[in-house]
């Protein structure tokens, strides 16, 4: 499954870092995974949860919280302004066409994914994984410190790792009172919670899943500690959540291919450049530009998708010319450079490795019959598109045979022995 850089602008104005497991399959839907407190975008928990999702179809945006990993803000502002995040990233995937409709929530990332969704009404369903029913466990044993300008600050044990926070974050973390956010909420709830978790005890679940309305749902996790650091735990709860979900979770609508040919983009907000390519039917990715241009490298440029375009159109003219005279076409491949000529003119090298089971006759004439791709034809009537055999074709068939050279209609083919003109395209 593809993973896409994404970031994203906060209701306060910095930028949030996150990470996109796209489905390579048919979306079903989007999801938005909340880390745990002492955890990022990039735990072992998020990653394999998230990749496991997007291997059932379901879109998931994983994003490290204010302050934390490569997102920009204050970690010490508070839970609160974590669900203002959380609320602008729903909001955000919503606007670049990515509506989510599933929210889950690790440990204290349960907190703020059900007090979220009672300001998100297009949320269909709600997870939490190893959540607390109150702040009281991080409340024991914390110590206040002043530094010189007297500003109280609290440090908080969490699995055994010590973390400095606002005074005010453990008051402000008692605010939130999940079973009644929950009830609050009054959306399908499963809760994942493993007996034996030795930072937020079981009984924290039997609070949250005691004040949730039906449908709700209960699953142990049996023996996964907090963090869920084990692969199987991970993928276990992925899957209880992909199956459960498919009763609340709308599957995405895609337009049949008679609603609409061709391609779609939308920009998606993310970044200057970053933009959503659907084309018929279902088929959606994201396009960009390099970090170079000012984009965020999370997709193929406008340039790549068309030397993407010949080289598939090459390799599909090919294969179909070997079908048709029986030649055994398996290990054929067609790689496709761009780069522009100094007079600015678009420039296309394509590379063809028809496989060492061909003859050299018969690589000179899928060499010919390149140029009668219907992509190639169409580019070059504005631009230069030279197509030549790979290095390891020519060693494997044992003699330079040249290449295909186009320019304004105009396209030849050069080798040692011989040249052949074909008209060009009407």
């Amino acid at each position: 499954m593809p993973t896409a850089p994404f970031e994203f602008e906060s209701a306060a104005g910095y930028r949030l870092a996150g990470r996109l497991e796209l489905p390579s399959i048919e979306v079903r839907g989007w999801a938005v995974f909340s880390h745990c407190f002492a955890c990022g975008a990039d735990s072992l928990a998020a990653v394999r949860i998230s990749r496991r999702l997007a291997e059932r179809g379901m879109g998931v945006l994983r994003y490290d919280f204010a302050g934390l990993g490569r997102s920009g803000g204050n970690p010490l502002r508070g839970l609160s302004a974590d669900v203002d995040d959380l609320v602008s990233a729903v909001q955000v995937m919503e606007r670049c066409g990515m509506a989510v409709s599933l929210m889950v929530g690790h440990s204290l990332g349960g907190v703020a994914t059900i007090a979220a969704s009672t300001r998100l009404p297009g949320i269909r369903a709600l997870v939490t994984i190893g959540s607390p029913a109150s702040a009281g466990h991080l409340a024991e044993g914390r110590k206040a410190e002043t530094d010189d300008r007297d500003s109280a600050t609290t440090r908080i044990d969490v699995g055994g790792r010590s973390f400095e926070v606002a005074a005010d974050f453990v008051d402000d973390l008692a605010g939130y009172d999940l079973p009644r956010l929950v009830r609050e909420a009054n959306r399908p709830l499963l809760v994942l919670h493993a007996p034996h978790d030795r930072i937020v005890g079981i009984e924290h679940a039997a609070r949250i899943y005691a004040a949730a309305r039906h449908p709700k749902s209960f699953v142990s996790l049996d023996t996964a500690d907090h963090l869920l650091t084990r692969k199987e735990d991970a993928f276990y709860a992925a899957d209880l959540i992909s199956a459960w979900a498919q009763r609340y979770v709308p599957t995405v609508e895609v337009q049949s291919s008679e609603a609409y040919r061709g391609a779609r983009a939308r920009p998606t907000g993310a970044g200057v450049f970053q933009t959503e390519v659907l084309l018929s039917p279902g088929l959606r990715f994201l396009a960009d530009e390099p970090a170079s241009a000012g984009g965020m490298e999370t997709g193929p440029t406008p340039f790549d998708l068309l030397a993407a375009a010949l080289a598939s159109c090459t390799a599909m003219t090919l294969r179909m010319y070997g079908s048709r005279h029986g030649w055994m076409l398996g290990q054929l491949e067609v790689i496709v450079d761009h780069a522009r000529t100094p007079q600015g003119i678009p420039s296309f090298s394509c590379r063809i490795d028809p496989g060492p089971e061909m003859t050299i006759d018969q690589a000179r004439r899928l060499l010919a019959i390149a140029g009668r791709c219907p992509v190639h034809k169409v580019l070059a009537q504005t631009a230069i598109v030279e197509a030549k055999l790979s290095s390891d074709a020519e060693g494997s068939c044992g003699v330079k045979v040249g290449s295909v050279a186009t320019a304004n209609g105009a396209a030849s083919i050069e080798g040692q022995m011989e040249t052949h003109t074909f008209p060009p395209p009407r």
